[in-house]
């Protein structure tokens, strides 16, 4: 079934009840047994319960050190810091030598983050937990996939 693959959103499973219970009632002319229709209904709750979407990971606050791999395999360093302002919601200071960009749109979902750069054209995508982000920087306009590194707690924008 095609939920194995991956975990199904709550549409997703509300759809295989309806389509399930459906063919059950069909198959016994619209008379569901009390039994039959008891443990359908035990099933389905536990098919809802267990496949609930897992909360979302919350970043670890802070400094943070990121890089875009170059054309020429160089990294691209710039440190970041992660400010929390409550459930799961963040905002983000972007230190490059002295200039500070502020970002406040970053989207989290489950394991995946978005962060829309607000002075640049394109926007970071990528997968995270709480102390690492590994993902792209893409510029959707010129077709243009960097990939982007970001580890917690490294000071250092220059590695030694």
């Amino acid at each position: 079934m095609f939920f194995l693959i991956s975990r199904p959103t709550e549409e997703e499973l509300w759809f295989i009840i309806v389509i399930l219970f459906g063919t059950i009632a069909h198959k016994n002319k619209y008379k569901v047994k009390k039994t039959g229709y008891s443990l359908t209904v035990i099933f389905f709750f536990l098919v809802i319960t267990s496949c609930r979407d897992s909360q979302t990971s919350l970043l670890n606050s802070g400094i943070w050190r990121a890089g875009l791999q170059t054309m020429d395999d160089q990294i691209l360093p710039f440190n970041f810091k992660v400010i929390p302002l409550g459930k799961e919601k963040y905002t983000m200071e972007i230190y490059n030598a002295g200039e500070t960009i502020f970002v406040d749109e970053i989207q989290m979902t489950r394991d995946s983050i978005v962060i829309k750069l607000p002075v640049f054209e394109g926007y970071i995508a990528g997968s995270y937990t709480p102390g690492r982000i590994n993902g792209e920087f893409i510029i959707e306009s010129l077709g243009r996939r960097v990939p982007f590194t970001a580890v917690y707690g490294e000071r250092n924008r220059f590695r030694e």
